[in-house]
C-alpha cells in the first residue's frame, strides 16, 4: 500500500435475517432485503465550527443610511457587512458587531431619522408638485372652456349681425368688421 493513497471505498450490502444485520459485500439472499452502502472510512460529518467558519460568502446590500452615519461608523458598518466575503471567522465578526453597537449604535439611530425625514421631505415634495401640477390642468382646461365659451358667443353675435347687416348703419358696419377681425384673431384657431 502506498503511504499517501487514500483508502478506496467498496461496495458493499446491508443484510438483515432473523439473526440480525450484518453487512456482506455480495448482494443479500431475497428474504432478507439489500440495501446500498459503501465500506470503507466514514466521510468527514462537517462539525457546527465547520459550519460557522464558513459563514456566508455573500456581501449584504447597503443599508439606505449609510450615508447618513458619520465616517467612522459608515466604515464600521460596511466592515461588518462585507465580513463574510471577506472570509472574517465567526470570533472576529462577533467582535466587530459588538465594537459597532458599542461606538455606533445613537449615530445609527439618528442617521436612520435623518434618512426618513429625508424620504418623507421628498415624498411630499414630489406631492407637492403633483398636485401643482394637476391644479394647472385644471386651471388650464377652465381658461380653454372659459375661450371656447366666449368663441361660441362672438359667433353667434356675428351671425347674428350678419342676417341684418341690410339695417345696419355705417357705424355698425364698422363695428362688425372689428369684431370679426377680433374673432378671428381669437378664435379662428379654436373653433372648426
Amino acid at each position: 500500500m502506498l503511504l499517501g493513497a487514500a483508502p478506496a471505498m467498496a461496495q458493499g450490502y446491508r443484510c438483515s435475517s432473523a439473526q440480525g444485520i450484518h453487512y456482506s459485500d455480495r448482494p443479500c439472499p431475497i428474504q432478507g432485503g439489500t440495501r446500498l452502502g459503501s465500506i470503507g472510512p466514514v466521510p468527514e460529518v462537517p462539525t457546527r465550527s465547520t459550519y460557522l467558519r464558513q459563514g456566508p460568502s455573500t456581501v449584504t446590500r447597503a443599508p439606505e443610511y449609510l450615508n447618513y452615519l458619520s465616517a467612522e461608523c459608515a466604515s464600521l458598518s460596511d466592515g461588518l457587512r462585507t465580513a463574510g466575503a471577506r472570509g472574517l471567522s465567526p470570533t472576529t465578526r462577533a467582535d466587530l458587531q459588538y465594537d459597532y453597537q458599542r461606538r455606533c449604535a445613537a449615530d445609527e439611530a439618528q442617521a436612520r431619522r435623518r434618512w426618513s425625514q429625508a424620504q418623507r421631505s421628498d415624498q411630499t415634495e414630489r406631492h407637492e408638485q403633483e398636485a401643482q401640477a394637476a391644479a394647472d390642468t385644471r386651471r388650464q382646461q377652465m381658461q380653454q372652456q372659459q375661450s371656447s365659451a366666449q368663441c361660441g358667443e362672438m359667433r353667434r353675435i356675428i351671425s347674428n349681425k350678419n342676417e341684418r347687416l341690410a339695417t345696419l348703419s355705417a357705424g355698425e358696419v364698422a363695428d362688425l368688421r372689428r369684431f370679426e377681425a377680433n374673432f378671428a384673431d381669437r378664435c379662428a384657431r379654436r373653433l372648426p
